[in-house]
């Protein structure tokens, strides 16, 4: 939610405390005057909700040269790629960066034990990076 539209909300939220309080005084007054002016703070707050909710809802709607524009050229593109796809594309990021990182820890390792599980480590990534780079070549020519 944007910051506008957040202070549209508390704005609105003020003004529902507000009536309730003039509700609440006017219980102890008995006053007319002041429970006419409740119910028609009450019906322009209704107004007011339906108003900002119809503005947003119209705004989301709204399609202009830029937007059509942009939404040809994703589809150029293939469109948005399935999660599977994205996520692999992370992986894929991760790992190469992981990678590097336990090579140089395992060049500078004197244990012979922690060299050893880090050589399987390092060759499980290497294999898993291989896998998906492969799949997402597949993947990618098949489109």
């Amino acid at each position: 939610m944007s910051k506008k539209t957040q202070e549209i909300y508390q704005s609105i939220n003020n003004l529902n405390n507000l009536q309730k309080e003039l509700e609440d005084y006017n219980k102890n007054l008995q006053d007319r005057k002041l429970e006419d002016m409740g119910f028609k703070m009450e019906q322009e707050l209704k107004k007011l909700k339906f108003w900002i909710d119809s503005l947003y809802s119209f705004n989301g709607k709204s399609t202009s040269l830029a937007k059509k524009n942009a939404s040809k050229e994703n589809g150029k593109k293939g469109g948005r790629p399935p999660k599977a796809v994205s996520e692999a594309k992370k992986m894929i990021r991760e790992l190469e960066t992981e990678i590097p990182e336990l090579e140089h820890t395992l060049e500078l390792t004197d244990s012979l034990e922690e060299r050893e599980i880090m050589e399987k480590d390092l060759q499980e990534k290497k294999n898993r990076l291989s896998d998906l780079q492969s799949g997402l070549k597949i993947y990618m020519a098949s489109r």
